[in-house]
């Protein structure tokens, strides 16, 4: 009685188990999934709204899979290095002229290589710091009054690119400092011109980046941007 008591539920859980399962038609479990449910969906919806054919979200699935199976290759040492990057490099090559413009609908890991262990490496980003202040002056040559806004972006590796920036915000006062001691000798040509404008933001970083390498920062400023000017 006392194993009967033990068996019978434990055999209905199992068939129900079993039942419910016939139900299901998925090739996979429900913890590891072969595709991101979220790029399946993203590429369901842009399907749906014609943004991609059938077709162009066919070929980014398959050359994720094959490229996940390169990938593998390395990892267990059929393939070098070289190798994988090679058969990765013309996957990547497809999908581009097969997406034209469309690359965002790609994932980073697709869009990135292999390291040594055949891993995917993501790409580098772009990060900014758009500084809180806005810098005014006279212009030297017209004595006119004037005002700017700048903006300063590296472009490095994922995490290095976020805590970067991190870093410049928590000195941001003296980046204010250092850039105003380079607009305080601003002309109208440097504003009023792209040729200006881009001398004037590279005298910016070079004077930023010195200041870093001064204060034992990495000097990872790649990029700096006037985002608005005016002159009265």
């Amino acid at each position: 009685m006392f194993y009967l008591q033990l068996f019978v539920p434990a055999g209905l859980v199992l068939v129900l188990f079993g039942l419910g399962h016939s139900f299901v038609r998925i090739d996979y479990s429900g913890v590891y999934f072969k595709e991101p449910v979220e790029q399946v969906a993203e590429l369901e919806s842009a399907v749906a709204d014609g943004t991609l054919t059938q077709v162009q979200a066919d070929n980014i699935i398959d050359g994720q899979d094959y490229m996940n199976a390169i990938k593998e290759k390395v990892r267990s040492g059929k393939f070098t290095k070289e190798q994988g990057q090679a058969e990765i490099s013309e996957v990547q090559a497809s999908l581009a002229v097969s997406l034209g413009a469309l690359t965002e609908f790609l994932d980073e890991v697709t869009l990135a290589g292999v390291n040594d262990d055949g891993m995917g490496l993501l790409p580098d980003k772009y990060n900014y710091l758009k500084l809180e202040t806005v810098f005014q002056g006279r212009l030297l040559d017209t004595k006119e009054l004037f005002s700017l806004e700048v903006a300063i972006a590296t472009k490095q590796a994922n995490v290095l690119a976020d805590f970067f920036i991190k870093s410049l915000y928590e000195i941001e006062a003296d980046l204010i400092s250092e850039i105003t001691k380079v607009v305080v000798d601003t002309t109208s040509e440097q504003l009023t011109s792209a040729e200006g404008r881009k001398i004037l933001t590279d005298k910016i970083m070079v004077r930023l980046n010195d200041f870093l390498i001064e204060k034992d920062y990495r000097p990872d400023i790649h990029y700096v941007y006037i985002i608005n000017h005016n002159i009265i």
